[in-house]
């Protein structure tokens, strides 16, 4: 009994070993990720998976991340090699999915997914309008409140959605909820200059 005992205090123990370090892991690998994605920095997005790769087998945010950098990864072959590219767009594109079906209700895989899908949408022949309209629906359902930067770039990126599917009257209220968030993230000039240009 007592040897029972002994065993399951260990695995408590590094249960909560492995959970500090992947939170520790998560912080840099979203620094990374973010930074790549800002420096069009190859090693950048390499170095996030590389850090994340223990975890996305467990961790949804960890998946969605990893599989967001491998996007970010596949810019970068975007003109030397398109067919690698679309490889990798796809391969990230999955690992984001499969984030999304691990933890539906995490609204940080549902804005990772939200916000990649309109990047890769405008910017390469993969489309994943379809996909993301489910999370447009989520938060549509679910409601946005996570501080006025992160819901300013959300609702900025679902006005990008609506546009791309050709419903202006959905884009121009998710504009109108980006500029009143107040926030100074720079998404809120560009939702201001998106609805002077569809009002004029």
């Amino acid at each position: 009994m007592r040897k029972k005992i002994g065993v399951l205090c260990c695995c408590i123990f590094m249960a909560g070993i492995f959970a500090q370090s992947m939170g520790e892991d998560l912080k840099k690998a979203i620094l990374l990720h973010d930074s790549a994605a800002l420096e069009s920095n190859t090693d950048k997005a390499l170095a996030c998976q590389e850090l994340l790769k223990p975890y996305i087998e467990k961790d949804a945010v960890c998946r969605a991340y990893y599989g967001s950098a491998v996007t970010v990864e596949a810019s970068f072959y975007e003109k030397s090699n398109p067919i690698k590219a679309l490889s990798l767009l796809d391969k990230g594109s999955e690992f984001i999915d499969s984030a999304v079906e691990m933890d539906s209700d995490n609204f940080i895989v549902r804005i990772l997914r939200l916000t990649n899908g309109v990047q890769v949408s405008s910017s390469s022949p993969l489309k994943r309008y379809k996909v993301i309209k489910n999370d447009v629906a989520w938060f549509e359902k679910n409601g946005i409140d996570y501080g006025k930067d992160e819901n300013a770039r959300l609702y900025y990126n679902i006005a990008l959605f609506h546009l791309a599917v050709n419903n202006l009257d959905a884009a121009l209220y998710a504009l109108d909820d980006c500029i009143a968030t107040k926030s100074s993230d720079p998404v809120v000039k560009k939702a201001q200059e998106l609805l002077r240009r569809y009002e004029e």
